[in-house]
């Protein structure tokens, strides 16, 4: 199981055994949204500063995988499959869709995929064979401003 925790004074990446255990601390520069590689090698994470960043499984070495400032910082948006990782992009101010986008491991392009026709949240989940996406949306959002009269 791999989970992000402020346990250590900084939100890092930790490691646990499924059947119980002692947490393993696995990034030492923060991380959190934790996703394991399809083959279980990596675990892919994103940090406050806009990257999407690797570890081995095991602890070690931290690499920017993908800088995505430059992108809409929605940091719950993406997956890892065998072919690359998915992410939302930047969502059109017109039109308010967002393009979904793969950045290939084969040959370290990014491409778009598909469009989203309303904003996502949490996140999304691609299936193993890359033929499905699910995802949640806000249809809609209304606030509501209360006044409370003597208010005592």
């Amino acid at each position: 199981i791999y989970f992000a925790s402020h346990r250590s004074g900084q939100i890092q990446i930790y490691r646990m055994p499924a059947n119980g255990g002692e947490a393993a601390q696995i990034t030492r520069d923060g991380g959190f949204v934790p996703v394991a590689s399809p083959d279980g090698k990596w675990i892919y994470y994103r940090k406050w500063d806009g990257g999407l960043w690797k570890v081995p499984v095991s602890g070690g070495q931290e690499t920017l995988v993908l800088d995505t400032r430059t992108v809409h910082h929605n940091q719950f948006t993406f997956d890892v499959t065998a072919t690359g990782i998915y992410f939302e992009g930047t969502p059109d101010a017109a039109s308010r869709t967002a393009p979904l986008k793969l950045y290939r491991f084969a040959d370290g392009k990014t491409v778009e995929r598909g469009r989203f026709d309303k904003p996502l949240n949490l996140g999304f989940s691609v299936s193993p064979d890359e033929k499905w996406l699910l995802y949640t949306q806000f249809d809609s959002s209304v606030d509501d401003l209360m006044l409370v009269e003597n208010f005592r």
